[in-house]
């Protein structure tokens, strides 16, 4: 893929929320993006937004082509494709867990929970969706029953959460990061505090499943390793998405085929980086913008992010007028996401 996208310093004050002349998505949505997911069969994009939408785009050679929306009766929060990448699910403020299916282009209600769900999985294994929500529960839906198929209670609100195979990382409010074997959910195998100071804002499961990574509100990454005999090898924290003396969140994380990973924060920057070697690999030019969420694609040739208002400052900052979302694609340079041998600088 084509698409563009530069590289450049942390510069002080960003004027553009489009610095490194990246490939717009158009149209966008109208308020906040919450999350992007790729297909896992094709090069289709969906995000989900505050707008209520959750849109579908497919991506070509320096194209884009808006395909198709579907509504939820309140902000939408998560979003993922099944394995066949012919489903899309969502959930979101109303509370609902919506099926689409992008054969018949029809969506239906699979479950629902008693707070806005934030979290929305396709687990393979038991062809289930598996969904999360601020009611301290999960739920798995059968999509041929309207009662879950399985509820697991948690100990508090749930802020983030990953399923990479047999394994499934939950970060919930007070610091709790729960390890699930997922072949058997009933109850974690392991619950641990953040290894982070501050509120969790999302935890991604490493790709050989050993571990993930957490990134919090204050601007900072952990790895931690699930093998207690690894810890004190494998586990370490870094400082990321600071300008000066200003602190940031980190939104969102995205691991490549590589298991090197990608951040964007609060500062309007993406970096990548490398757990292995533990330096960042490259940097790009800081939006006017928060970044709210991301992604690679399937072959990581291309990387998604959204600018948009991420909600740090409450109601009381956002100006929708002058903080007009934006969906970008940027190109990937393989030789940019290559992990560095330990010991590299």
């Amino acid at each position: 893929m084509s698409f563009g996208g530069g590289g450049g310093n942390n510069q002080e004050n960003p004027t553009s929320p489009n610095p490194n002349n990246d490939f717009e998505l158009n149209p966008g949505p109208t308020d906040s993006v919450s999350q992007l997911a790729w297909s896992p069969r094709a090069n289709f994009l969906v995000a989900s937004s505050w707008d209520k939408q959750v849109r579908l785009w497919e991506v070509g050679n320096n194209s884009a082509t808006p395909k198709a929306s579907i509504s939820h009766e309140g902000p939408a929060l998560s979003v993922c494709w099944n394995d066949e990448g012919n489903m899309v699910f969502s959930g979101g403020c109303d509370k609902k867990v919506i099926a689409w299916d992008l054969g018949s282009t029809k969506n239906l209600q699979v479950g629902v929970h008693d707070a806005p769900v934030n979290f929305v999985t396709w687990f393979a294994p038991q062809k289930a969706v598996l969904s999360g929500s601020w009611d301290k529960s999960l739920r798995y839906w059968d999509l041929r029953q309207p009662t879950p198929a399985l509820k697991i209670d948690l100990p508090e609100r749930l802020y983030s959460a990953d399923v990479k195979g047999q394994l499934g990382i939950f970060g919930t409010a007070d610091r709790k990061i729960l390890i699930f074997d997922m072949a058997k959910p009933q109850t974690p195998f392991r619950t641990v505090d953040s290894p982070l100071k501050f509120q969790t804002r999302v935890v991604r499961a490493w790709p050989n499943g050993g571990g993930f990574a957490a990134g919090s509100i204050e601007g900072r990454v952990a790895m931690h390793a699930i093998e207690q005999s690894q810890t004190r090898e494998l586990n370490f924290a870094f400082k990321c998405h600071r300008v000066k003396s200003n602190i940031f969140a980190v939104n969102d994380l995205s691991f490549s085929k590589y298991g090197s990973f990608a951040t964007v924060g609060g500062d309007g920057s993406v970096h990548y980086w490398c757990k292995e070697s533990r330096t960042r690999l490259k940097q790009f030019k800081r939006a006017n913008l928060p970044l709210t969420c991301c992604g690679f694609n399937g072959d990581c040739s291309i990387f998604a992010y959204a600018a948009s208002y991420d909600w740090q400052k409450g109601a009381g900052g956002y100006n929708q007028a002058e903080m007009k979302p934006h969906i970008y694609l940027k190109g990937v340079q393989d030789a940019d996401i290559r992990p560095k041998p330990p010991g590299s600088k």
